[in-house]
């Protein structure tokens, strides 16, 4: 009787342990707050000012003076503790100026400056350009991009990152030949030429530049649709930094595909997007000794946030989101947008038109 009664209360022990390994932790939305209740789209832009002040990039539909619909963006600073939202006019009537929505914001580390991506028009063509805008003034600078589409390119680079200085910033696109290159750019030279910077052919995405002018890239492009398993993070010294050039690889964790990767303002940590398609690890040990439950076992599917070292150590779960596995898969929605706030304690990301941010360290 005895013997019964201990099998009996290790069997509760057990299914107990296996219930409490079930009950789900909080999800990223439980973890995180919300900054902005309403985007304007799903994939609104916005930069970070200060540790509780960005700028964000509206788009407006409007009707034109024949019945067709237009977009508008525009630009406003928003101040997340009071509220506080305050035009940027100048700038908005830049954005209002060009022939396409404006995408690729980069804040120069000072706050002074934005470097974008847009559209112009040549001859009724179409061409990529980047444009460098005084936040608070009326200055601005526009470099026109090699034709990337007639290089089998995407029809916008992949963006550009500033240097530490404030002044200079690193843009990557084809040249004439359809080759992708490093080319800095400069605010204190009149010139729209560019100087080419060495570094590895097989370049894909400038995820930004360290206080200590290294530059941190990868050989896999954000794009809507685009995942991988692995990619290949590449750290090249730009002057007056000799440091070699580097190669990690770095994994996505089991079950998991890389949708995002965004770089810490020190330069020192990576902030990942990954989407999931896993069971539960308690459905499977209790499956071991229930096999009835086997065909019950059924892969869910979430995105979850982490962060990691620069080399790929020390990876942890920031926090996980379900997603409706009866949802096509091109329309499921994953946290977009991430990014770090300046002070590198939070990341901030847009989920189902609102805008969160969630502790880095909990």
């Amino acid at each position: 009787m005895k013997r019964w009664l201990v099998r009996l209360a290790l069997a509760a022990a057990v299914v107990a342990a296996v219930l409490a390994a079930m009950r789900p932790n909080p999800s990223l939305l439980e973890r995180s707050s919300r900054v902005i209740g309403s985007l304007s789209s799903p994939s609104e832009p916005y930069v970070w000012l200060s540790d509780h002040e960005l700028i964000r990039f509206p788009v407006d539909t409007k009707q034109d003076g024949q019945g067709n619909s237009m977009t508008i963006m525009r630009a406003e600073q928003l101040d997340t503790k009071t509220g506080l939202r305050t035009p940027l006019t100048d700038l908005s009537r830049r954005l209002r100026a060009q022939r396409d929505y404006a995408s690729l914001f980069r804040l120069s580390p000072d706050g002074k400056w934005l470097v974008y991506a847009a559209n112009n028009s040549d001859d009724d063509y179409p061409r990529s350009h980047f444009y460098v805008s005084e936040v608070g003034g009326p200055r601005e600078r526009e470099w026109p991009l090699e034709d990337a589409a007639s290089n089998g390119m995407p029809s916008m680079p992949p963006g550009a990152v500033w240097l530490p200085d404030s002044r200079r910033w690193l843009e990557l696109a084809p040249d004439e030949t359809g080759l992708l290159g490093v080319r800095m750019h400069s605010l204190d030279v009149d010139s729209p030429k560019a100087l080419p910077v060495t570094a590895p052919a097989r370049l894909r995405s400038l995820l930004g530049v360290t206080p200590d002018y290294r530059l941190i890239a990868t050989d896999f492009y954000v794009s809507p649709g685009s995942a991988a398993r692995s990619v290949d993070l590449y750290e090249v010294g730009l002057y007056p930094n000799p440091t070699p050039p580097r190669r990690h690889t770095l994994r996505a964790p089991p079950n998991a595909q890389i949708l995002d990767i965004a770089l810490s303002p020190r330069g020192d940590r990576l902030a990942w997007a990954f989407y999931f398609s896993r069971v539960p690890t308690g459905m499977q040990w209790l499956a071991r000794f229930i096999p009835s439950l086997r065909k019950r076992l059924r892969p869910r599917v979430g995105a979850g946030l982490w962060v990691s070292r620069l080399d790929g150590s020390e990876m942890r779960e920031i926090g996980y989101q379900e997603i409706d596995p009866n949802v096509p898969a091109p329309l499921r929605l994953a946290p977009a947008e991430i990014h770090w706030t300046p002070d590198g304690r939070r990341l901030s990301f847009v989920y189902k038109n609102a805008l969160y941010t969630v502790p880095v360290n909990q």
